[in-house]
């Protein structure tokens, strides 16, 4: 049954996120592709004006090389030269000679067009250079752009660009018989145009418009697309960005229940093991720098499995400490340790046990009586146990904290700071909340041998913890030269491998029955060497 539902976890995990990103794909899909059209689309309206710029530019160009020769006339000489202007200019269709009234005086090709009178070139509009005037010529039902340059009042040089299939192939083939690209003058007059209505198809519905105005001549262009076709538009792409996306979403629901599942599972098996009593105690020595005798100890965490393989503690504390369980899982190390612990404590009264305890487990409610409760069960005296605070999670309500080690106090049990110094455990973290033990964190333990700046903290912390009635224990603690300068600034206990790593509690026992005996036969020895 805990298979099926890691089962149908995993596959609905892999369900949702596909979904999640195949959503996250078809929704921003469609707005990316919706933005990069409208982008292409402002961009070709953009080329269309640029276009028309540069063709006026040309004629503008053929315009001045006549005046510059002084071809602007309508004598022999000057009409071979505008017409061959026309031949250099694709769109210069013609070029002629008007007067102030906008007659037409001559022309290079008078029987291509048949303009009688243009424009008067007042009315025409100017460009940024005030000389140059572009107006409308219609010519068989069509449009064509007039660039005027005007030489004197009375006498104008007039170049007639043909300026529709400027257009013709701007526009994608998806779109177009579905828009209408425009060329105007400030009058609102089409100088240029190519739509659906003029290539004999439907016209179009409701349109999304693009415009752009030029900054040098008096042009605008306006493109218009059907909403329906702008939105059809690559849609080819949307699909595969949909399927990139669900595709994506797959791999990273399958990661992410890989996961969840490893978590639960691992859990699971959390459980089994608290149930099973998988948990066990170890114990760690403390011992007198001055004496060497063990005084104590630490109870640590181990996991072993049926099959004898330990599980790190750094794989299940943390994540016990996350999900609530570490409450029963210390409660069920207080009691074994305390049971198998209970003969020494009671022959030697000031042996401690200390137990650590997580900040969150440690604020809640009802901790106290709890573990009085439980002390009071094992049947030994609360003045023997120590509850170490880890540095893993800080203690977030100084005050509670505070009250909780005052009441623990009053009922004769003890709270240790653990690796003061480090992390959140600053000085005023351990003068606020007033335990009775600061443990020394083995990094300070392990410079203070090279390092001058380590050695004046760890006797700065030793003075502060004195001056606050606290008995001080160095952690880590495993070459004699250590032990040695440690009792020297007036460390009280020490820990760490000089005498033992953690060991199972019967073996710690043994290890405390022959240190008891090897002190007794030491003293013997003494009072001999004495006597004789």
């Amino acid at each position: 049954m805990g298979r099926l539902r890691s089962l149908a976890l995993a596959f609905s995990t892999v369900a949702a996120a596909t979904a999640v990103f195949g959503a996250a794909g078809y929704f921003g899909g469609h707005l990316f592709i919706d933005r990069q059209n409208r982008s292409q689309l402002h961009q070709l309206n953009q080329f269309v004006l640029g276009r028309a710029e540069l063709e006026v530019d040309f004629a503008f160009i053929a315009l001045g090389d006549l005046v510059e020769v002084g071809a602007a006339g309508c004598d022999p000489a000057a009409l071979v030269q505008m017409r061959r202007q026309v031949y250099l200019r694709s769109t210069v269709k013609d070029i002629r000679v008007i007067d102030s009234a906008g007659r037409s005086r001559c022309a290079a090709f008078p029987e291509m067009l048949e303009l009688d009178t243009v424009v008067n070139p007042a009315d025409a509009s100017p460009a940024r250079n005030s000389r140059i005037r572009l107006f409308r010529i219609a010519h068989h039902a069509a449009s064509a752009l007039g660039v005027l340059w005007q030489i004197i009042p009375d006498f104008s040089l007039v170049a007639v660009l043909n300026t529709d299939a400027l257009l013709f192939d701007v526009l994608p083939p998806e779109l177009q018989g579905k828009s209408a690209v425009r060329l105007t003058l400030p009058t609102g007059e089409i100088v240029a145009e190519f739509s659906p209505r003029r290539s004999s198809q439907a016209p179009l519905g409701d349109t999304i418009a693009f415009q752009a105005q030029s900054e040098r001549y008096p042009l605008a262009t306006q493109l218009n697309v059907d909403a329906a076709a702008l939105g059809a538009w690559n849609k080819g792409l949307e699909i595969q960005i949909l399927a990139g996306a669900a595709a994506l979403g797959l791999a990273f629901g399958v990661l992410l229940a890989r996961l969840i599942v490893r978590r639960k599972t691992f859990l699971s098996e959390i459980d089994d093991a608290l149930a099973a009593g998988e948990f066990r105690p170890f114990a760690q020595p403390v011992f007198s720098l001055s004496t060497g005798a063990i005084t104590g100890c630490e109870i640590l965490a181990r996991w072993v499995r049926p099959d004898g393989i330990e599980v790190s503690p750094y794989r299940f504390i943390e994540l016990a400490e996350e999900t609530g369980r570490i409450r029963p899982l210390t409660q069920a190390l207080m009691r074994e340790a305390l049971a198998d612990l209970q003969q020494l404590l009671h022959s030697d009264g000031n042996f401690t046990v200390a137990f650590n305890i997580s900040p969150k487990h440690f604020l809640s409610d009802g901790f106290v009586e709890e573990v009085c409760d439980l002390v009071a069960r094992s049947n030994v005296a609360p003045g023997q146990i120590v509850f170490e605070i880890t540095e893993r999670q800080q203690v977030v309500d100084l005050a509670t904290g505070a009250g909780l080690i005052k009441r623990l106090a009053d009922r004769e049990m003890r709270v240790a700071i653990d690796d003061a110094g480090t992390g959140h455990n600053g000085l005023s973290y351990l003068q606020r909340l007033g335990a009775q033990i600061m443990k020394i964190d083995k990094f300070f333990v392990d410079a203070i041998e090279f390092d001058y700046s380590a050695r004046v903290l760890v006797e700065m912390l030793v003075r502060v913890a004195h001056q606050l009635g606290m008995t001080t224990i160095a952690e880590g603690i495993e070459r004699p030269e250590q032990a040695s300068w440690l009792s020297e600034i007036g460390v009280d206990q020490g820990q760490g491998f000089l005498v033992s790593p953690a060991l199972p509690i019967p073996d710690f026992l043994s290890l405390v029955t022959a240190r008891a005996a090897e002190a007794d036969r030491s003293q013997t020895a003494d009072r001999l060497v004495q006597v004789a």
